[in-house]
């Protein structure tokens, strides 16, 4: 973790994650750590996958192939 604090990871794998606009991100190599009580998605691992995070207005806009699939605040 970033506070130096090691967990453990019960499982790896591939988890859906579907929009409210019912748009479906195919996250790759999911860790799974019960003790970890927030979710944690890797922007460098989505720009990988061809997705684009935009910063701004206290939000972060989620593209795929130039067109807004999904937001975050």
């Amino acid at each position: 973790m970033a506070n130096g604090v090691e967990v453990g990871v019960e499982a790896i794998g591939l988890v859906p994650l579907v929009l409210n606009n019912g748009f479906v991100i195919e996250l790759k190599n999911v860790f799974y750590v019960p003790s970890v009580k927030q979710n944690l998605i890797s922007v460098t691992l989505l720009d990988n996958d061809g997705y684009s995070c935009n910063f701004g207005d206290g939000k972060c806009l989620i593209s795929f192939n130039n067109n807004v699939v999904g937001h975050a605040f």
